[in-house]
């Protein structure tokens, strides 16, 4: 689900920057990549955001290739970017800790601190794996869920801060299979969980910034950012 999230967002680009819903694979040129690698540039993207763009397209490309709808052209991707740059460190400090410990008033607020704490707690984990947990993944103090991203196994032990938290987050629809109530507010017609993970997400770190403006907050809000990619 996480790959088609990002073919999406590459076609919207695409669209962007044409004007068009539609872009012929002859028009996809080295001076045609280049152009919209300096659009995303011009739009304030990043390096690695940039390059993700264009691994997608390098995967389609190379797709309609195959399947005999696009003609080969060899190094086509040579002049724009397609690696990955080393980021600033992200690690959160025990004092922007102690400063999130606090609770606040504004109950949403309060809600998305609480969240973004018990995803350090567990290991960073990813929210769409939060969304999805189900109730019968806890036992006891240990979590037991399947990755929604590689569909591997992992355990987790929940310590008591990380337990209280959970308390504090839980479904309150004991109908609901999820432990949490994130799954239970999409309407039946939206597809799953991702897209509700995409939101919540945005709004997360704009509302740890709305808790305080102290660079400490900010730096944690980006690092909330860097677990959403996992």
């Amino acid at each position: 689900m996480g790959t088609a999230h990002v073919y999406q967002s590459t076609l919207r680009r695409v669209m962007e920057f044409e004007g068009e819903e539609t872009l012929d694979f002859k028009d996809l040129t080295p001076a045609w990549l280049k152009s919209f690698q300096d659009h995303l540039l011009d739009s304030r993207l990043q390096w690695n955001t940039v390059s993700t763009y264009m691994r997608m397209l390098r995967a389609i490309y190379f797709r309609a290739v195959d399947d005999g709808v696009a003609p080969y052209r060899s190094r086509l991707f040579k002049g724009v970017y397609t690696g990955t740059k080393v980021t600033v460190k992200r690690a959160v400090g025990e004092e922007t800790f102690r400063r999130l410990s606090a609770p606040v008033d504004d109950e949403s607020l309060e809600s998305a601190r609480c969240l973004f704490l018990l995803l350090f707690m567990l290991r960073g984990i990813p929210f769409v794996d939060i969304a999805y947990m189900r109730r019968c993944d806890m036992h006891g103090n240990v979590i037991a869920y399947r990755r929604r991203k590689t569909g591997a196994w992992l355990t987790v032990r929940v310590e008591p801060e990380a337990m209280e938290l959970i308390r504090r987050l839980k479904n309150p629809d004991e109908s609901s299979p999820y432990l949490f109530p994130f799954i239970s507010r999409l309407p039946p017609s939206m597809n799953l969980g991702f897209r509700w993970s995409s939101l919540s997400l945005s709004f997360l770190p704009m509302a740890l910034r709305s808790i305080s403006l102290s660079p400490l907050v900010k730096l944690a809000s980006r690092r909330l950012r860097s677990i959403t990619c996992s």
